[in-house]
């Protein structure tokens, strides 16, 4: 049976208690959007919880004055605003950077050192075979597509 495939897609973190939030029981739907979507923005955007002052208004300027008004945007400066506890709920770009080469690191022992299968194309093996590591000297091992 097939391995299924791995869902690559950037996704946000977001509580299922998140309407009954007071901040964000009180605003209008528009403006809840508003929200989500600044928050997916940012995270996007690999900005920390910062968005320009134009993406806070895409929905008009009723949704982001309640925001404001709420606490949930804070001021930055006259084109910047900061989604509030955006560091708290979401992952930074630097802790993300970090689980990706974690896993790439991973999958290359999974897939290669453990099965013995050196791939030109992989980073790993090209850096395993210069620093010559006892696995590559394995009689046993393969070029991969060979």
């Amino acid at each position: 049976m097939a391995e299924p495939e791995v869902d690559r897609r950037l996704w946000i973190k977001l509580s299922v208690d998140y309407f009954d939030n007071p901040k964000i029981d009180n605003l209008t739907d528009s403006a809840q959007l508003l929200h989500i979507g600044l928050i997916m923005r940012s995270f996007k955007q690999k900005k920390s919880g910062t968005v320009t002052a134009r993406a806070c208004k895409i929905r008009g300027d009723g949704p982001f004055r309640e925001l404001v008004a709420e606490g949930l945007l804070i001021k930055v400066d006259s084109g910047t605003y900061r989604v509030h506890d955006y560091e708290k709920h979401q992952s930074s770009p630097d802790v993300i950077a970090k689980r990706k080469t974690a896993g790439a690191r991973g999958g290359h022992t999974t897939n290669h050192v453990n099965r013995l299968i050196y791939d030109e194309s992989c980073a790993y093996c090209q850096d395993d075979a210069v620093g010559n590591l006892d696995w590559i000297k394995d009689p046993n091992v393969v070029e991969k597509g060979v």
